[in-house]
């Protein structure tokens, strides 16, 4: 109940992986505990029933769909960021089985939520203080920011506080002290306010669907006053989306909360509406290629690559999650797994049902109603999220707890076992647990934790040696954190600009194998491949050869993903920076016949036309780029081809790109000036003392410098 506040600020991706390690590290405590705890009491042992089928029933199908996979080892372990993976999916498993097990009355289910209540009290305070911090700074931010807490994202924030405002329920239905409710109760509004300022609109229809349904079933199910005050509640709910929406376009929307102008807002023109839709129809064609046991665990991103439609320009971001629960685990583990998920809310919910419809007293009917509700808010929310270490353990307690009072109803007979004594036996079996409980919470999870420590470390050094022997160390022990700790270290590399100096050879060469390593290893992720070539093409400023390792992984890449732009991208500043304009041409131009509006796309084959000499055609390119928005200043694309294209030419040849950009942004000082240089270099003295002097008119902390430009020029 404790894991939601883990944080490490001193290893990489520090809130999810932190919360991820914290979580298997207290779960594997906990089963080496219940199995002494077994042996010497039988009636704790684990206990058959519907639900826990399920779970067992969806956990062979992850091993199955990782083993058919396309990474059976990146599947099993999952990643550093997300922490998932089929070993997270058993230690949720392990966690249900032990919850199921051992809390076996009202009294220990009651002390759970009221801990989970606590805990989401401190989260709660973080988060409304963020909060409070980002409403007083409004005016001075860019665009509107939401509070992370402890979970690290707005969304993940909301799917906790959802689970606790079911959980005060719970409370206000069983517990018995009245203090405790009116904390309950407290608790209760704290996270609806926390829901609101996190302003996910996920979570919010899913707490919609949820009363709905539970307002529906009082109305047809309640007599009375009951069925009444039901029927008008629902009356009231299926108002409120088009209440809502009515708001959208009027003055008054702007003094509604966050969370009421996102709903307002929402529509089909939406991009991040329509970006998971297009998500939603990859994964329909993804899950079309291996429709029985999928991708594997934690490949939703090949499949996605794989499958990816250039005709949606939205769409120019990298999925690891479809940002829908149901898609990613249709991909990921075929019809099969979608089956076996979809059966763990079927058998609880038909577990929660039956308790809620023979249950006699109104305080039980509440709970069993409520976690029903939660059941289908959670399912609900997912479909426009994906888990993390914190909403799975809740899921799996959830399960549990859905099981706990179905037996309640319908009890599984057993038998009545005595406490066992103890024995050399017991004790043997008891160390042996032990040593591999301990074997594991060292090689799965102090080592990788280390080395995730020590490559945070690398990043921050400030010496070639100092980053050498980090990087080695977060290496020796990295385990499956070893391709993200690389790959961190690679992409400060490149961004620091050490990939262009000298002095970091040593570490580059310690990179390189690395990297090699890790991409032979895991030859499925485009966005490594396309990594690994930005620092190819980033080095062959020391090292010209690097452009054949360059070209090598973005062919590597386009392999993988052959409708993906982004795939065609280094090659395109490869054939740039190689000064091969030909082919840097007839690259552009068939990644322009995937997609024909990407800026960066017109730009690069502008570029290569003005390389190949074809001055007109090349200018209309130019126009034709700077009419679909392309920018250097803002579009790091354009950017990076430019500066490809600039290192390779003479200055004289760069007069016919300033030129036109000179033409579509004429207030900027700054292109001036490279207009200026450009036509000094080619001889024009007259043209560059021109644009040298408007330079200065537009920016004058440019006068002096213009004028010592100008008095350097030879006479006319």
């Amino acid at each position: 109940m404790l894991v939601p506040l883990a944080s490490s600020g001193a290893a990489l991706f520090p809130v999810q992986s932190a919360k991820g390690f914290a979580a298997r590290v207290v779960i594997e405590l906990a089963a080496l505990c219940w199995f002494a705890l077994v042996l010497r009491e039988p009636r704790f042992r684990p206990r058959a029933c519907l639900i826990s089928w399920a779970v067992l029933a969806y956990c062979a199908v992850a091993l199955l769909a990782a083993a058919a996979g396309v990474d059976a080892y990146r599947s099993f372990w999952g990643n550093l960021a997300r922490m998932n993976g089929v070993f997270a999916l058993l230690h949720g498993a392990l966690l249900f089985a032990i919850a199921h097990a051992v809390l076996r009355t009202r009294a220990d289910w009651l002390r759970l939520f009221e801990v989970s209540l606590a805990t989401s009290a401190v989260v709660a305070a973080y988060a409304l203080h963020e909060a409070l911090t980002i409403a007083a700074s409004a005016s001075t931010l860019p665009v509107r920011v939401r509070p992370l807490a402890t979970l690290g994202h707005p969304d993940l924030l909301a799917t906790y506080a959802l689970f606790q405002v079911f959980f005060a329920g719970f409370v206000l239905a069983w517990e018995r002290m009245r203090w405790m409710r009116l904390v309950a109760f407290t608790l209760l509004g704290v996270n609806v306010v926390v829901l609101a300022v996190a302003a996910s609109r996920g979570a919010w229809v899913g707490l919609y669907v949820a009363l709905a349904c539970g307002a529906g079933a009082l109305a047809v199910y309640a007599r009375g006053m009951r069925r009444a005050a039901a029927a008008a509640a629902l009356a009231a709910l299926l108002v409120l989306p088009l209440a809502i929406r009515a708001l959208h376009g009027t003055e008054l929307l702007a003094a509604m909360p966050h969370i009421v102008q996102r709903l307002a807002g929402s529509s089909l023109a939406d991009p991040s509406i329509r970006t998971r839709l297009r998500s939603v129809s990859i994964s329909a064609a993804a899950w079309a290629e291996r429709p029985v046991l999928g991708w594997g665990p934690e490949h939703y991103r090949v499949a996605f690559d794989r499958h990816y439609d250039p005709s949606a320009p939205e769409l120019e971001q990298w999925f690891d999650h479809a940002h829908n629960k149901i898609a990613d685990v249709a991909v990921e583990t075929g019809l099969t797994g979608t089956i076996a998920y979809l059966a763990l809310f079927a058998t609880a919910g038909i577990g929660l049902a039956r308790y809620v419809r023979r249950s006699t007293a109104p305080s039980d009917k509440a709970v069993g109603a409520t976690a029903l509700m939660l059941g289908i808010a959670y399912f609900v929310q997912n479909l426009f999220l994906f888990d993390t270490p914190v909403s799975q353990l809740l899921f799996f307690l959830l399960l549990a707890f859905a099981a706990f009072l179905a037996g309640r109803v319908a009890p599984t007979p057993r038998r009545a076992y005595a406490p066992a004594g103890w024995s050399a036996g017991r004790t043997v079996a008891v160390a042996g647990a032990g040593i591999a409980v301990v074997a594991t919470l060292v090689w799965a999870n102090a080592l990788p934790y280390a080395a995730a420590v020590a490559g945070r470390r690398a990043l921050a050094a400030q010496t070639p040696a100092e980053a050498v022997s980090a990087f080695r160390q977060a290496l020796a022990h990295a385990g499956f954190t070893r391709a993200e700790i690389t790959r961190a270290m690679e992409d400060e590399f490149i961004d620091s600009g050490r990939a262009r100096s000298p002095q970091w050879t040593g570490l580059f060469d310690v990179l390189r194998s690395e990297v090699e390593a890790v991409l032979a290893r895991e030859p499925t992720d485009v966005r490594a491949f396309l990594r690994a070539a930005n620092l190819y093409n980033e080095r062959s400023a020391l090292d010209t050869r690097s452009l054949r390792d360059a070209e090598r992984m973005s062919r590597a890449a386009i392999a993988l993903s052959p409708s993906r732009p982004e795939a065609y991208y280094e090659l395109g500043v490869t054939h740039l920076t190689a000064r091969d304009y030909g082919r840097a041409r007839e690259l552009f131009e068939r990644v322009a016949a995937l997609h024909d509006g990407i800026a960066w796309v017109a730009w690069g084959r502008a570029l290569a036309l003005l390389g190949t000499g074809s001055r007109e055609e090349g200018q209309a390119a130019l126009d034709r780029a700077l009419a679909l928005g392309a920018d250097w200043d803002t579009q790091p694309e354009v950017y990076v081809l430019t500066h490809a294209f600039v290192a390779a030419q003479p200055a004289a040849g760069l007069v016919p790109l300033y030129e036109r950009v000179v033409a579509a942004r004429p207030g900027v000082a700054r292109y001036r000036v490279m207009l200026a240089t450009a036509y000094a270099s080619a001889g024009d003295p007259r043209q560059a003392r021109e644009h040298a002097r408007a330079a200065a008119a537009l920016d004058p902390s440019y006068a002096a410098d213009a004028r010592r430009f100008i008095e350097a020029l030879p006479a006319e």
